[in-house]
């Protein structure tokens, strides 16, 4: 029967990368135990966060790198749906998997991930025209770059809004990286009183910085602000 330090044996060699099923015949050819015996008493210790269950449809690595992957695209202020993740799973590992899995993944590693509901555009700013107009944009400058490029300090990168839908319907929700709050919680709640919106190349150079301050203008077209840097 598979001791206590045997499963712990597994668990340190799967934390050092490779599937379970290396870990298992890893440690069985090191300390004279099934694989079998071994994978059964893995599965019911309680030991690691993030073990594979048996019927899992990744394995601990890859449900590990899809963590990565989703905080890194919503670090770069891209979080990702839960059909841009299932599309993921599906073009890297050839595995199709159900939304609700992708809402359990998420859960299961809640220590990482989070899921934010997204603050729908206003109807002027998410209109048809504007879609519209996004693509027409897009086409434009997919014809300028054949012949034309920028230098990096004329590139610029947006971390605002952007057009999200979904058959006909904003897709209200995005993977997060646990730690990363949310973009108008940035500019409502920790900002008291102006905000600070850098322009920032991809050269790194800043090109213009505005601070947005805070004022009642009543009918007036000014006001006096007493404000100083």
């Amino acid at each position: 029967m598979a001791t206590k330090a045997a499963v712990t044996r597994v668990v340190d060699t799967l934390a050092s990368g490779g599937t379970l099923k290396h870990a298992l015949n890893l440690v069985s050819a090191e300390i004279g135990i099934t694989a079998a015996a071994l994978e059964t008493a893995y599965h019911r210790s309680r030991r690691g966060t993030f073990r594979a269950h048996g019927a899992s449809l990744l394995d601990l690595h890859q449900q590990q790198v899809l963590v990565g992957i989703a905080q890194a695209f919503s670090l770069n202020n891209f979080p990702l749906s839960n059909s841009q993740i299932r599309g993921v799973i599906q073009r890297r590992w050839g595995v199709d998997v159900s939304p609700p899995w992708v809402t359990r993944w998420v859960k299961r590693n809640r220590q990482h991930l989070s899921l934010r509901a997204c603050k729908a555009l206003a109807d002027k700013r998410a209109g048809p025209e504007v879609l519209e107009g996004a693509k027409s944009f897009c086409g434009e400058l997919e014809k300028f770059l054949e012949t034309s490029s920028f230098t990096p300090s004329a590139v610029f990168n947006y971390d605002e809004t952007r057009i999200s839908q979904r058959g006909g319907k904003l897709a209200v929700k995005r993977v997060e990286a646990d730690n990363k709050d949310r973009a108008n919680a940035v500019s409502t709640r920790k900002s008291t009183v102006s905000t600070l919106l850098s322009f920032v190349s991809a050269s790194g150079s800043v090109f213009m910085s505005i601070y947005v301050m805070k004022a009642n203008f009543d009918d007036a077209s000014s006001a006096r602000v007493d404000f100083c840097l």
